[in-house]
Parts: structure tokens; C-alpha cells; sequence
């Protein structure tokens, strides 16, 4: 095995002087105070014992080194000296652990690092008074995105440039594991060796000028020759197009790929090029000799991968019965993979089709017919169309064609519902942008949750959408009945409500930018509901009076009818449940 790193009786000194670092001490001035005998003002003071070279110290200043009477002792934290970097990245101000896992593979913990450039305050503080800390490192920090450690570490891959297409491959597959502990433990020893004066001087070089160290790798060339040839083998011979694919199933939810040109790899060349790279400790770009061949490869479309994005999505809590709960899984599975074209407009009632028994794909459930609770065929399916149209609002699409239930829903914010039945109302939105829309929709039984996500070009400037529906008023039960005729329907009225929903735009800060109010809703107030032929007075406890006879459902949801003042009748199948009380 070849191994890069330092030695182990390095290992052993760096062991021996960390156990040391656990001692205590102050740090102290003391001058000699004159006695009545004249002899005794001009014995010179006794020189002070040099701190052993084992406990790691900072020596004084020049100016100070004067006073023999004055002693200063700077005791070790246990962290890595200020200015040292690893590939680039500082780990200076860390202690062991924490720079080993800054540099692990596997995870890069949000923890702050040394910076270069300490603040201008803690640096006037130290020329004030250089004396006063009584520290041995600079503990000014900063704090680095895991993405860029990740980016400029290259941890875990190796790069191969194929005539110009960037392979990346698995370090792993190699054989090649990282040394960390000798890098650090090498990181550990700056201002650690030497006498005091020479840990000074290298404490104050780390600082002033920075000290790089390179991570190098631990590997069997045998093992790296065998696996370069596997991935040589790999390597197609003849052009190959780009390659774009959607699929809700993985997390990334996409496969993209460059087009790249055939070649031929030069095995033996690639294979000392590997091991080069390796050995110096840079395997971000390894150079494949060989021969390219065929056509020129149909390449990716510039910004494809810029405007294949998660813009918005949104999460509902699903409640009801089984078949209610099958029927939003149904739903939100035929949304799944969906892909909508710039221009072209989405119906959530295409998608789905009719929700009857014929097709064997719905289910009876609870709905709204005509304000009142009935069972049918895809009860509950417009939960699915109401998450849809709030995550396409905060996807700044268009939407075509919205209407409200009857009363507020108990999934969504009140004045942010969206109603579907067959064949219609519908909910319907179009691409207004360049790019493909793309539609995922998961239904997690494990936790009876609905998530919708659209993908497709990014707000400009970092700017996000968010919805918020209010309730202005509340109308109470008209005072006269509704008679009917069938026994199930009697029941007691509802109050009406009025509410606003508003659209507000935030900048990349988070500061709100913008604010309009897209919809005015009104919830028709419904009356208690007699049997014909009898005594049409309200029993108390049915709701009437003016009171509401179910939970307020607070902020529970709803949108615009065509006209506030007329509301459209409410749909006969595939309604919203009867609301349950307020999800949170």
C-alpha cells in the first residue's frame, strides 16, 4: 500500500504534547520589590525557569524580554493554528475532531472556520493590548458553505476529462480511501515542535502568510490499474446524445446528461495518468489520452439544466376514511410525472377523468352536493386539485380557470381551495413560461401526507411566492328553512363567510417586495334544511339561530366563486369531504 501522511513517530509526539495542553496555569507579571538593604536593590532578579518545550507556548514580545522579572505563559486550546488551510479550505481555529469532520467524505458539519482575514476590530484590539488575550490562536472566524467545502474538496470522486466531458467516478471504486488523521495530525503540530521561539515564528507565519497542505490519498496501484481499466472499457466508442429524463421516483428527480463525442482511451496512458494524479494529490481534472471518433454528439440545450428546478411546492394533511384517503392517492398519482409544455394549459379534470365506478380507480367517499354531505366516487379527490393550485400559485403560473367549495376547507387556509367535479368545475393552469413544467406528486401513507412540486424555470432573482387567505366576515344562517323532500337530507344550516386571498413576492432576503390581493371569496350561508310538511322551527342544538353548527374552521380554506354576490352551484361528485376540524 502506498500511504502519504505523517510518520508514526510524528503521530506519537503530537499524542505526547496533547496530553500536556490539559494543563493550567495563569499568566502572571511579577516585578521585585526594593528591600531596606542597599545590596539587596542591585542583586539582580533571579532569571525565570523556560517554560518546558513539551507545554506549547508563545513567547513574549522583544520589548519584553527586557524585564526579566516578567513572565508570560500562553497555554495551548487545542485547536489548529490560525491561517492553515487543507485543498484550500481553512481549518485553522479547529480542534482535531472538528477538522476531521470537515473533512469527512460522508458528512461536512455546519461549523465555523478561521478566516484569512480576521475582522478590523479584533485586530485593533490586539494592537491595543497584544498582551491581553493570553491566546495562542486567532479565534476571529467565518462560516463556509458545505456546498463549496464539498465542491473544493472533491471528496469522494475523481474527475476524468474525456475529450472535454467531465466523468465523474467513485474514489471508492478504486481503492483509494483519504488520509485525514495524517493531514491533521500534521495541521496539529504548526506551533507545536521547536522551541518557543520557533513556535512563535511559525504561529505568527501560519498567521501572516498561511500555511496550504494538500490531502493525499491511500491506495494499491494494482487495484487502480484494474478498475481504470473497467472504466475504460465503459467508454463509448461512438457519439452519444444528451440525455434528459424525468423521473419522480428518484430523489433528484431527474437524470441529465451532456452529449459527449466517441474516443477511444489509450489504456496504459490512462492508467499513469490516474496513479499521477493520485500521487499529487489533485484529482479534479485527470486528462484521458486517446483517439476521438464518430459524429459530433447532439449536446445538452444551454440552460436546460438552469430551468430544471424546484420552484414551489406545498404539503396538505390528508384525514377521512380509507377510501378517502385512496381516493387523494389515486389523485395525486396521476398528477405524478405529469409535463406541461410553454403554452400549453393543464386540466386537473382531463388528468383525472370521471370519477365514477366504471374505471375501477375510485373509490365512495364523502363529497358536496347542493351544501350538503353525500358519498360518491372520488370524495376527497379535491384536496388534490386544491394542494395542485397552491403550489402553482407560488410557481407564478397562470391560472385559468378556479373555483371554490362551498365551505371552507380544513387542509388549505381558508380563500385557498380549488373545487373539481366532473366535468366541471375544473382547475386549470397554464405554462407561461419557456421552459417545460414539470409535476410530482406524492401521497405518503405513513404519514397521511399530500406533497405536490413543480419544476421548471426559477423565480427571477431568488424571489419566492407565498399565499395567504384571510377571513373578512362572517354571514350568518338565513332565517328561512329549505324544505326538502328525502329524510337524509335534513340537517342544520351553515353561517357564510367572506375572505381575501393575497399573493406576496419576497426577495431573496426574505423582505416582502410585493403584495396583491388575487381573490375576494364569498361562502354562501346555508339554511337549516326541513322536511316537508313539518314544523320548520330550528331545534337548538341544529344549528340555527345564527351560530355556527360545525368547528370555525378559522383560516380552513375556500376560493372565488364566479360572482361573489351569486355563488356558483356546488359540485355533485368528487366534492371536498364534510370539513373535519381545522388541520394544523
Amino acid at each position: 500500500m502506498k500511504k502519504h501522511g505523517c510518520s508514526g513517530i510524528m503521530k506519537k509526539s503530537l499524542a505526547f504534547l496533547m496530553a500536556l495542553c490539559f494543563m493550567l496555569g495563569v499568566c502572571a507579571t511579577a516585578l521585585a520589590e526594593p528591600t531596606a538593604s542597599p545590596d539587596a536593590a542591585q542583586t539582580p532578579a533571579e532569571t525565570p525557569q523556560e517554560t518546558p518545550a513539551d507545554l506549547p507556548t508563545q513567547a513574549p514580545p522583544e520589548s519584553e524580554t527586557e524585564d526579566p522579572n516578567r513572565i508570560i505563559v500562553i497555554f495551548d486550546d487545542g485547536r489548529i493554528a490560525a491561517g492553515v488551510t487543507v485543498d484550500g479550505i481553512p481549518v485553522g481555529g479547529l480542534t482535531r475532531d472538528e477538522a476531521l469532520a470537515m473533512l469527512s467524505p460522508s458528512e461536512v458539519p455546519d461549523v465555523a472556520v478561521d478566516a484569512d482575514d480576521p475582522p478590523a476590530e479584533e485586530e485593533e484590539e490586539e494592537e491595543e493590548d497584544p498582551d491581553a488575550s493570553g491566546e495562542l490562536f486567532d479565534e476571529s472566524q467565518i462560516e463556509l458553505d458545505q456546498e463549496e467545502i464539498v465542491a473544493s474538496l472533491q471528496l469522494g470522486h475523481m474527475y476524468l476529462n474525456i475529450d472535454g466531458y467531465r466523468q465523474p467516478e467513485p474514489l471508492a471504486d478504486f481503492g483509494v480511501t483519504l488520509d485525514m488523521e495524517g493531514i491533521v495530525d500534521e495541521a496539529m503540530l504548526i506551533g507545536r515542535s521547536g522551541s518557543i521561539s520557533e513556535r512563535r515564528q511559525a504561529i505568527d507565519a501560519a498567521k501572516a502568510e498561511g500555511v496550504a497542505s494538500k490531502l493525499s490519498f491511500v491506495y494499491d496501484e494494482e487495484t487502480v490499474k484494474a478498475q481504470t481499466i473497467k472504466v475504460a472499457d465503459a467508454i463509448p466508442r461512438e457519439s452519444v446524445s444528451y440525455e434528459l429524463k424525468f423521473d419522480p421516483s428518484l430523489a433528484e428527480r431527474f437524470i441529465i446528461a451532456d452529449g459527449r463525442s466517441g474516443f477511444t482511451p489509450d489504456n496504459e496512458g490512462m492508467q499513469a495518468a490516474v496513479l499521477e494524479a493520485l500521487a499529487s494529490g489533485d484529482v479534479t481534472n485527470i486528462v484521458v489520452p486517446g483517439q476521438a471518433n464518430g459524429e459530433p454528439a447532439e449536446m445538452l440545450p444551454e440552460g436546460t439544466r438552469e430551468n430544471t428546478v424546484l420552484i414551489a411546492k406545498y404539503t396538505t394533511k390528508v384525514d377521512g376514511s380509507a377510501n378517502r384517503r385512496h381516493n387523494v392517492k389515486q389523485g395525486a398519482s396521476m398528477i405524478n410525472g405529469q409535463v406541461i409544455q410553454p403554452g400549453e394549459v393543464f386540466s386537473v379534470n382531463d388528468t383525472l377523468g370521471p370519477r365514477d365506478g366504471s374505471s375501477g380507480l375510485w373509490r365512495k367517499a364523502g363529497a358536496i352536493a347542493m351544501g350538503i354531505s353525500v358519498s360518491e366516487y372520488g370524495g376527497g379527490i379535491c384536496q388534490v386539485s386544491s394542494t395542485l393550485f397552491n403550489a402553482v400559485a407560488r410557481a407564478d403560473l397562470e391560472i385559468v380557470e378556479w373555483v371554490h367549495h362551498s365551505w371552507p376547507s380544513s387542509y388549505v387556509p381558508i380563500g385557498c381551495d380549488a373545487t373539481i367535479s366532473t366535468p366541471g368545475p375544473d382547475f386549470r393552469f397554464k405554462n407561461n413560461t419557456d421552459w417545460p413544467i414539470y409535476l410530482v406528486g406524492v401521497y405518503d401513507e405513513s404519514t397521511r401526507r399530500l406533497t405536490i412540486e413543480v419544476w421548471g424555470r426559477p423565480l427571477p432573482d431568488g424571489i419566492t411566492i407565498d399565499i395567504k387567505g384571510e377571513r373578512t366576515a362572517t354571514v350568518g344562517i338565513p332565517s328561512s328553512p329549505r324544505y326538502v323532500t328525502d329524510p337524509r337530507q335534513v340537517g342544520p344550516g351553515r353561517v357564510g363567510y367572506r375572505s381575501k386571498t393575497t399573493k406576496l413576492w419576497y426577495d431573496a432576503e426574505g423582505n416582502l417586495i410585493k403584495s396583491e390581493v388575487i381573490h375576494t371569496n364569498y361562502y354562501r350561508p346555508q339554511p337549516n334544511r326541513v322536511l316537508k310538511g313539518t314544523d320548520p322551527t330550528p331545534d337548538p342544538g341544529d344549528g340555527g339561530g345564527g351560530t355556527d353548527p360545525v368547528p370555525d374552521p378559522g383560516d380552513g380554506g375556500g376560493t372565488i366563486p364566479p360572482s361573489p354576490e351569486n355563488p356558483a352551484p356546488d359540485p355533485g361528485d368528487g366534492g371536498d369531504p364534510i370539513p373535519a376540524p381545522p388541520v394544523e
